[in-house]
């Protein structure tokens, strides 16, 4: 089949495409040998117009195209040089030589330096030297055609044969639903169940031809009754064709068949909340056995999609159609909940026992070391912070994740291995990271604000009461010295006391004698900054204060405990905050 080339006519490539497409459409001739053989083929014609057909390839069409970007040239302007073919000697800078200090001397001595100039000995003093892309051309090879300046175009057409079908019944028994069923499996199906023969064929228009295949089969209509109490002698029909029976008109029987089921479930496992466990285990070893639930139960274990609509597809199936949609949903929800129970993905209670105290100092952790260390040592607050986070966090939720993952296989041991499900330790554990990666950036971004007084400081006082907590009224029963260590407060700088310059002594006398006087430098401390530090020494004696500035109500009853009980002291309430600042860090009063 040898290739036509249309030169470099453009219009001449795309008539003859369109006649291409024409014929292939529309030729009777070329589609003659792939009608033929599905009708020598008789009914196994059938599988083979199933799937798109090539039945023609027409010889390939090219034509040659000039290249857009080098006008067919092949090559373009080199980019470096401009199309000029030299540059500026990156030597002299175009100056064409540079200069040379040399020492001169006077008797043998140093007596200064002059100023020698040479000729560049790259460029020879011209200051341009040759183009390193285009080698003096001025002109490179074009990138987008290689070189060639033109494309070759070419189109491979070929006449496939696409199916298309319509399927009918005659039966009386659900006519419409057998034939929505039939319509919907398609017709590899249809040659499955039903014997067909091809019966005729002819050309139907100008770019098909049709194919017509029937066949007989049997329809059946059964009415049956179950004996159970709850049926209460209700009737269901079915339809069924083809042999083996294959039921099209499904009764939902399994609604009325687990109806009490239900009911204890809806009673004894709620879809929200907490489920006893003694009840999931009573009813999954008096239903397991069923083969319907058990088929159910055995399917989710191996299914990791939980989804509602899943779980629902996976008890239609064991039920093989004959249950409502909303029965299978409801049933299904309340075996997933029993099958979680039973056969437990991992250990909620471990999980939340070391990750909600991981992740709430680990969050508090950050905040507090960014916002004491940031403004004075920024890059390494974040990298320290950001390693012992990492630790703090990585370390607990590995220990979670091996204990979770053993009660877990302990939990399930009674429990037949074909009924067990998929471990989620991971994907918690994932989950979880994520989550303190989170916390961590944005406890980080506000202590980092805080350090600038752009959003009010903490002063680590939650934390601080986490590890006065800890260190206080659990560490002490433990059997290390290690959670010592770890939740160890950090030492209270001293309090900085206001001073104030001393009075300057007044001599009287016949003859005086003038001394300087020496004073301290004095610290000048307003209301509203006297208030905050006193905050912030009680936050960190443990009382629970807003480190504000403000000397409320609050403040002034925390202030009055800590110095009753510390120092037994009593201010009346005419008392100032400068009272309260003297009385609380020792200083005398004015």
């Amino acid at each position: 089949m040898a290739a036509r080339h249309c030169g470099e006519d453009m219009e001449v490539f795309e008539r003859e495409t369109a006649a291409l497409l024409h014929q292939a459409q529309t030729g009777t001739a070329l589609r003659q040998p792939f009608i033929n053989s599905l009708s020598e083929a008789g009914r196994q014609g059938l599988a083979q117009s199933l799937q798109e057909t090539v039945f023609h390839r027409f010889a390939p069409l090219s034509v040659q195209e000039d290249c857009p970007l080098c006008q067919g040239k092949g090559r373009t302007t080199c980019r470096r040089c401009g199309g000029v073919g030299r540059q500026t000697c990156t030597t002299c800078g175009g100056a064409g030589q540079h200069s040379e200090q040399v020492p001169e001397y006077r008797d043998g001595q140093y007596s200064g330096s002059r100023t020698v100039q040479h000729v560049c000995e790259t460029c020879s003093g011209s200051g341009q030297m040759t183009c390193a892309d285009c080698v003096g051309a001025g002109a490179v090879r074009c990138e987008h055609c290689g070189g060639h300046g033109f494309f070759m175009l070419t189109r491979d057409i070929a006449a496939r044969a696409t199916p298309e079908y319509t399927i009918g019944t005659t039966t009386r028994f659900a006519h419409d639903v057998l034939d929505a069923l039939l319509m919907q499996e398609g017709p590899d199906f249809c040659r499955q169940k039903i014997p067909l023969d091809l019966t005729s064929h002819c050309p139907n228009g100008v770019s098909s031809h049709l194919f017509a295949y029937s066949g007989r089969s049997i329809a059946l209509r059964l009415d049956f009754t179950l004996n159970r109490a709850l049926m209460k002698g209700n009737t269901y029909t079915c339809y069924a064709f083809a042999n083996p029976p294959h039921p099209y008109v499904r009764p939902a029987f399994f609604d009325d068949l687990f109806a009490l089921e239900l009911d204890w479930l809806a009673d004894a496992v709620p879809l929200t909340g907490i489920v006893k466990r003694s009840k999931a285990v009573a009813f999954f070893y008096r239903h397991a056995g069923q083969p319907v639930l058990d088929s159910v139960l055995r399917d989710m274990a191996r299914t990791p999609d939980h989804s509602a609509a899943a779980l629902a597809a996976a008890m239609k199936k064991a039920c093989q159609g004959f249950i409502s949609t909303e029965m299978a949903e409801e049933l299904a929800a309340y075996l997933n909940r029993i099958l979680d129970k039973v056969s437990p993905t991992h250990a909620a209670g471990v999980w939340w026992l070391f990750a909600a105290p991981t992740l709430l100092y680990a969050t508090l952790y950050a905040e507090a070391q960014m916002e004491t260390h940031f403004a004075d040592r920024p890059f390494f607050a974040v990298f320290d912070t950001a390693v012992r986070v990492v630790l703090m966090v990585v370390i607990p939720l590995g220990i979670a994740w091996l204990g979770s993952t053993l009660l877990t296989l302990y939990r399930r041991s009674k429990v037949p291995r074909e009924y067990w499900q998929e471990l989620r330790d991971g994907i918690i554990m994932r989950r979880l990271l994520r989550t303190a990666r989170n916390l961590g950036i944005a406890a980080a971004l506000y202590g980092a604000l805080a350090a600038h007084d752009l959003v009010p400081r903490t002063d680590s006082v939650w934390l601080n009461n986490i590890r006065r907590t800890m260190s206080e009224d659990i560490c002490p029963y433990m059997p290390t010295r290690g959670c010592e260590n770890l939740f160890r407060l950090p030492p209270e700088p001293p309090p900085q006391p206001e001073t104030v310059p001393e009075p300057a002594t007044i001599e009287t006398a016949a003859e005086v004698t003038v001394r300087p006087q020496a004073t301290t430098q004095a610290t000048v401390l307003d209301e509203r900054e006297k208030a905050r530090r006193i905050q912030q020494f009680l936050a960190r004696q443990g009382y629970q204060l807003t480190v504000d500035g403000h000397f409320g109500a609050q403040s002034r009853r925390a202030a009055d405990d800590y110095l009753r009980h510390g120092s037994d002291i009593t201010l009346d309430a005419t008392a100032t905050i400068e009272d309260y600042y003297r009385a609380v860090f020792g200083l005398p009063p004015l």
